[in-house]
């Protein structure tokens, strides 16, 4: 996981805030992002997990809004 812990530190904002909560789960914060731009920087994550030669597995995820807390 050390190396989706890597892309990720890369692919995201250095305001977005992201934790390894299991032993293949990330929690990432998107500050002042919507859905649709969610969506937008996971294809970013996926296109840049794709370009390493170690990658193995598929990505996938999931997004809520904090709207509203």
């Amino acid at each position: 996981m050390s190396l989706l812990r890597a892309v990720i530190g890369r692919v995201f904002r250095a305001g977005d805030v992201y934790t390894q909560f299991g032993s293949r789960q990330f929690l990432i914060i998107l500050s002042g992002t919507g859905r649709e731009n969610g969506t937008q920087i996971f294809t970013r994550l996926l296109r840049e997990w794709n370009r390493q030669e170690d990658a193995f597995g598929e990505l996938s995820y999931s997004l809520e809004t904090l709207q509203g807390f």
